[in-house]
């Protein structure tokens, strides 16, 4: 079955972004990582807190999501 997910050939292409700030940040976070024994799920976690952080941030301290422990709601 070649063929069927019509992604062969294709090339990803990269933004801006990705050469400025995540090629230049991940070879030093992730050294500083390995070099401390951190583990991979330390770092997942810590992506996840960084990822709700954000997006409490972008939804605004009025939000009153019921969901997030720190909720002023």
């Amino acid at each position: 079955m070649t063929g069927t997910s019509g992604t062969e050939g294709h090339v990803m292409r990269q933004c801006w972004l990705d050469r400025v700030r995540h090629r230049r940040l991940s070879g030093p976070l992730s050294a500083m990582a390995t070099r401390s024994g951190v583990s991979p799920n330390v770092v997942t976690l810590a992506s996840l807190a960084v990822g709700l952080a954000a997006a409490r941030r972008l939804a605004g301290e009025g939000a009153g999501c019921p969901f997030w422990p720190w909720s002023s709601t």
